[in-house]
């Protein structure tokens, strides 16, 4: 089996993923994904410290592609 994966910055908030699965009884699949961060934006009077969005698409094949949102609250 081999994976790879990799996440790189766009733009100071913004992040971008892929990955890749090779498997020789599943085959190979692909992912891919983005996240928005947005703890540089909130101030010292804010509820809370930060907030993550993420979202990942990813091959799970029999279910075929499937699609995961996430969202993190920092205290």
């Amino acid at each position: 089996a081999f994976n790879f994966g990799m996440e790189t910055d766009i733009i100071r908030v913004f992040q971008l993923r892929f990955g890749f699965k090779n498997h020789k009884d599943e085959g190979s699949k692909l992912s891919g994904g983005f996240g928005m961060n947005f703890d540089r934006f909130t101030s010292q009077e804010s509820f809370f410290k930060g907030m993550r969005l993420d979202y990942a698409m990813v091959d799970y094949g029999d279910l075929g592609l499937t699609h995961r949102f996430g969202m993190q609250l920092i205290w």
